[in-house]
């Protein structure tokens, strides 16, 4: 699957470990992304390591419902980055996130 979204121009995966997840989600355009899983929402951030990666989420997703009113009021407000933190509790189909900003 890295490869795939490399030739597709997108960075490597960013994968949200159990735990918490600091990140900073850059306010470009997201990608939107068919995979055989459904539609994705491809966001460029910045990990707690410095690298840049890209965040894939599903539109189903709880996190997305979590991500967008951020995102949004970051926006609003003229911001080119947001700093976040993405708690993930749980795994497979019992995953839970928490995300506040930062």
């Amino acid at each position: 699957q890295q490869e795939r979204m490399q030739q597709k121009g997108i960075k490597p995966l960013y994968t949200i470990q159990e735990g918490e997840n600091k990140i900073i989600i850059k306010l470009n355009e997201p990608k939107k992304v068919n995979t055989r899983f459904g539609e994705r929402i491809v966001f460029d951030i910045v990990d707690d390591k410095g690298e840049e990666r890209a965040l894939m989420v599903s539109t189903n997703s709880s996190l997305i419902r979590a991500l967008l009113p951020i995102l949004k009021r970051a926006v609003d407000n003229g911001k080119k980055e947001v700093a976040i933190s993405i708690i993930r509790v749980g795994k497979g189909i019992s995953t839970r996130y928490s995300v506040k900003q930062l």
